[in-house]
């Protein structure tokens, strides 16, 4: 499940594992109403769940998706949120900006250990 910005990264995420796994990315259009419908329905037919949110990773956006999951769906593998890291002030400069970000490789290989789990 990938919001905003992270939507094309998780995208090109998904094309790029391809050859070695079928990922769904659900984008929920909006954040407030959420489309628990549809996260639900996107669980169902892979069981796994990984989301990538640019707000912090205590009480942020990706926490309470994941609670909600762990508390509501069936999942084959403990979900994963790739997040800002807890704390982190965010910089003008545009580079420490970036840095601070959640980035492709932290999704890559957030993937991949999901997929490797409750096979």
């Amino acid at each position: 499940m990938a919001v905003g910005q992270f939507v094309g990264q998780a995208v090109e995420v998904a094309e790029e594992l391809a050859d070695e796994v079928s990922v769904e990315v659900f984008d929920p259009r909006t954040v407030y109403p959420f489309d628990w419908q549809g996260l639900a329905a996107s669980v169902r037919r892979t069981g796994r769940l990984v989301v990538i949110d640019d707000s912090n990773r205590f009480c942020g956006l990706g926490a309470e998706i994941v609670a909600v999951a762990a508390e509501e769906m069936r999942l084959l593998a403990p979900p994963r949120r790739i997040t800002r890291p807890d704390g982190a002030v965010l910089p003008f400069a545009l580079e420490l900006d970036r840095a601070a970000q959640p980035h492709r490789d932290q999704l890559v290989t957030a993937i991949q250990q999901v997929c490797k789990e409750g096979r």
